[in-house]
């Protein structure tokens, strides 16, 4: 278990086709590695992937069950179209929906603009591992982001107590 004095780390996937054959820059991915630098947490690693459910999929399982990261930071491929495929891959991996944030990362989009109510993000955890997916639009990924900073290193310390209380098999019996 991570300690409650070190940074969180933090993994960055960026779903994109164009970013994964370099047709265009990851300005997503960098906004949010902007974003979570800022507020103090480590970058671990940046991932680039095309939007593809299976590649997700796999990469948030081996993430979560490596404990590589405290929290997962998907950018991109929230919306309608054919492609856009994150909220079901994170759906197919987590085992705790967290409605709550993903309701902040609505309401501060819809501050903004209508067009965020067309966004389908998701937030769950997968093992001791936060997943949280973020639009591709830079300035509505950092937007988002910003919604649920402050709570974050709270949900990790949450989880990750709760995942070791498992583990440990510490619960009293009950009467």
């Amino acid at each position: 278990m991570r300690l409650s004095s070190q940074p969180l780390n933090v993994i960055i996937i960026t779903l994109s086709r164009r970013v994964s054959l370099g047709e265009r820059a990851d300005a997503g991915g960098d906004a949010v590695a902007e974003a979570v630098q800022s507020a103090g947490m480590h970058i671990r690693e940046r991932i680039v992937i095309a939007d593809d459910y299976e590649t997700l999929v796999a990469t948030l399982q081996q993430i979560s069950s490596s404990a590589k990261a405290d929290i997962v930071l998907t950018t991109g491929g929230t919306g309608l179209s054919e492609t856009d495929i994150t909220p079901e891959a994170t759906l197919a991996v987590i085992s705790k929906r967290v409605q709550g944030l993903e309701f902040l990362m609505l309401q501060a989009g819809l501050q903004k603009t209508p067009h965020a109510a067309l966004s389908r993000a998701v937030v769950g955890a997968c093992g001791k591992t936060l997943i949280v997916n973020l639009p591709g639009n830079p300035r509505g990924a950092v937007e988002n982001l910003s919604a649920i900073l402050s709570i974050l290193p709270h949900a990790v310390h949450v989880l990750q107590a709760e995942q070791v209380r498992d583990e440990d098999h510490s619960h009293p019996a009950k009467k």
